[in-house]
């Protein structure tokens, strides 16, 4: 069975989380040639506070662009 775990900045929408959930799905169903009931999805959501990218938190570098 295998597990997917996408860890990523907070997706609020939750019809737009449905569909990354039914496309990993899918992909996976193709890739294993398995059924969807034995793929597990898990989305770790990380606020922007929490992720670092080039040495600096996301955070910092949106309001670094924004002129904050």
């Amino acid at each position: 069975m295998p597990i997917i775990t996408i860890a990523a900045r907070p997706l609020p929408d939750p019809d737009k989380k449905a569909t990354l959930v039914r496309k990993v799905t899918q992909a996976t169903c193709a890739a294993y040639d398995m059924a969807a009931e034995s793929i597990v999805v898990l989305i770790q959501e990380y606020p922007k506070e929490n992720i670092g990218v080039a040495g600096c938190l996301v955070a910092e570098r949106e309001r670094a662009a924004r002129g904050d």
